[in-house]
This record gives structure tokens, C-alpha cells and sequence, in this order.
């Protein structure tokens, strides 16, 4: 199983590569393409064997790639988005053995933008988000046994959102930034992990549907720093009409420094706000030194 999904990321990094390169050369009259895709391999190794720890390994592997696609149809401007996240970690001990995912969520987005020559620009945007494969909590102690607890898998959850408003975009020698406002409708849906999407007021019901309208500010950024650096970040927030107080935030920071061709350092800090999910800000946080490449 371990090497079949260490192949599988192998092989999708592969073919995204050699995709978006035929993409790339293709020439199409009254189309112009502005294509950004990057692409990373991380590894993390180690292995203990002493009297005070016992006998442990841990192996992580995991692979990134994001992918930003900018097209001119006419008077239309469509960007498009997408991320993909995903990592295994093996860890072995004397008494157990476990392989879980890490990083694991694909997102993709769609923003259509009429130019209408102003300070702002009307927009419609479509978006998807969801993990790629099963997730699981490590569940129980190591003095009384330790589980795998199931969370989550493929479509389920599932959030997908659409939003209608103005943006602001900006591009210029080292980057760009966008900036967008509007009405937007959100919805959750989930067969099993109903944690999204239940209601905890109606405890003899469990809803595996959950639709909220309100008001979206996202804000973007890709900065080229210097030749070797880059920062690229993300700050989402999303509303209800029904109780503007709750937002749900999602700040996403990825800074990638390259050391020598394709090897470089990756430091990603992610934080998430969402009621439905917890009670407390969540995070994520890496910083890994592995295999790094832009197209």
C-alpha cells in the first residue's frame, strides 16, 4: 500500500508536468494563456532504536501542486485555480503500525471577470473543495492502544461556494494581487462525516445537506520576492446573512525559497476559523526541505 501510493503521487506530479507543458506550446487565434504551475516533493525520515524511546520509525513523504491558469475570451477574463495537497506518513512502533494521509485536500476555482474599464470589475466565481482520499484521527494512548478514527474522505465532506460581486486586480513586475467583495452562496454536503453539516439544535435529525448565503472577501497574492523567493498567500472570509458576527476565515501562507535548482525550502502556515468545525482556530504548519519545480 505504502509504495503504491508513493508511486501514485510520483506518477500524477509526471503527468500534470508534461500536461501543462503540451498546454503551454499550443497557439490559439484571439486567446491569450498566462500559465503558473509549481510543483513539490518533500521527504522526512527517521528511525530510533534506544533504550529510553524503544524501537520507532517514522516516514513521510509529501507532494504539492498548484496550478493558476489566466485566459482572455473576447471581452471575458477567466482565471482559473487549483491546488492539490496530499502526504502519507508511515509510523512504526513496537506496538503499532500506522499509515495516515497528511495534507490532504484538492480545491479548485473558477473567477469569470467582465472588464468594463473601471476601478472594479464585475465577477462571477465558482469554486470546490474536498480531500482527496480518507482522512483519519489517531484515536486512544499509547499505554492503553491507540486507533485509527475515521474523518473524512472523498466527497464527503464536499463544500462547493459561488460568487457573484466586484474585484480588483493588479498585476506588475514581481506579481500580482486581486482583491473581490460580494453575495455568495455556500453549500456543505456529506453522506457519513456529518460534522459540517449537522445541525446541533436538532438532535433527532441528522442533515446531511447544509446551503448558507452571505458575504465573501478574498484577497490573493503572488509576489515574487527575488529570484529565489517567492510568497504566495490567500485570506478568505465568509459570512451569513443570518449572523454576520460568525465568520469563517481561512488565511493560507506558503513561502518557497530555492537553495540549488530543483532543491528548495517550503514554509507553509495555514489557519482556519470555522465555528461549525471547532470551537478554536485551527493550524497547520511545515516547513520542509525537498524537491521543487515551476513551469
Amino acid at each position: 500500500m505504502f509504495r503504491t501510493v508513493v508511486c501514485s503521487l510520483f506518477i500524477l506530479l509526471y503527468t500534470a508536468a508534461e500536461l501543462d507543458a503540451q498546454l503551454r506550446i499550443l497557439t490559439r487565434p484571439n486567446l491569450r494563456i498566462r500559465n503558473t504551475t509549481s510543483m513539490g516533493l518533500s521527504f522526512a525520515q527517521s528511525s530510533v532504536s534506544d533504550w529510553r524511546e524503544g524501537e520507532k520509525q517514522n516516514l513521510e513523504i509529501n507532494a504539492s501542486l498548484n496550478f493558476a491558469r489566466l485566459e482572455t475570451i473576447g471581452p471575458l477574463q477567466l482565471g482559473i485555480t487549483s491546488k492539490f495537497n496530499i502526504g502519507v506518513q508511515q509510523q512504526t512502533t513496537e506496538d503499532s503500525e500506522f499509515i495516515i494521509p497528511t495534507d490532504n485536500e484538492v480545491f479548485a476555482e473558477g473567477v469569470l471577470q467582465v472588464p468594463v474599464k473601471w476601478k472594479v470589475d464585475p465577477y462571477f466565481s465558482a469554486s470546490v473543495r474536498t480531500q482527496i482520499t480518507e482522512s483519519f484521527r489517531i484515536s486512544g494512548s499509547p499505554l492503553f492502544g491507540q486507533t485509527l478514527l475515521r474523518t473524512a474522505k472523498l466527497w464527503d465532506p464536499v463544500t462547493s461556494q459561488q460568487g457573484i460581486g466586484f474585484t480588483y486586480y493588479d498585476r506588475g513586475s514581481t506579481g500580482y494581487f486581486s482583491t473581490r467583495i460580494g453575495v455568495s452562496l455556500r453549500q456543505i454536503r456529506a453522506d457519513v462525516y456529518t460534522r459540517l453539516t449537522d445541525d446541533f439544535k436538532t438532535r433527532d435529525v441528522v442533515e446531511n445537506y447544509r446551503a448558507d448565503s452571505g458575504i465573501e472577501f478574498v484577497n490573493d497574492a503572488d509576489i515574487r520576492i527575488d529570484s529565489a523567493i517567492t510568497y504566495k498567500a490567500r485570506l478568505s472570509l465568509f459570512g451569513t446573512f443570518d449572523d454576520l458576527e460568525k465568520w469563517t476565515v481561512r488565511w493560507e501562507n506558503e513561502f518557497r525559497a530555492r537553495v540549488w535548482r530543483f532543491i528548495g525550502v517550503t514554509l507553509r502556515i495555514n489557519v482556519y476559523f470555522d465555528e461549525q468545525q471547532s470551537i478554536d482556530t485551527q493550524y497547520r504548519q511545515s516547513l520542509t526541505l525537498g524537491l521543487l519545480h515551476s513551469l
